[in-house]
């Protein structure tokens, strides 16, 4: 994760992943902390050398505040999930 703000009713995510063979786009996900999937408003990709950097923006509704980022990379036959999530501090518009 390279970078993570929130901003006047949006949650913004960039991340950069490492292109391996076969590699597939991350499935991101983001929830509030009442559980509910955020809108993924945009998507945008840059790709350099075997890196690829994704930047992914998600719509947040006005009073929620964000409770988990997964991160789900699904390369060939490695499955992994990275899941980062927001308990001690408030994370809000």
């Amino acid at each position: 994760l390279l970078k993570f703000a929130v901003s006047d009713g949006a949650v913004a995510a960039t991340l950069s992943v490492g292109a391996g063979p076969g590699g597939a786009r991350p499935v991101v996900r983001m929830r509030d902390k009442a559980g509910k999937e955020l809108s993924l408003q945009r998507t945008t990709v840059i790709r350099s050398r075997g890196e690829s950097t994704y930047s992914y923006t998600f719509s947040l509704p006005a009073g929620a505040e964000m409770g988990v980022l997964e991160i789900a990379a699904l390369t060939g036959s490695l499955d992994r999930v990275v899941r980062f999530e927001f308990r001690d501090v408030p994370v809000g518009p």
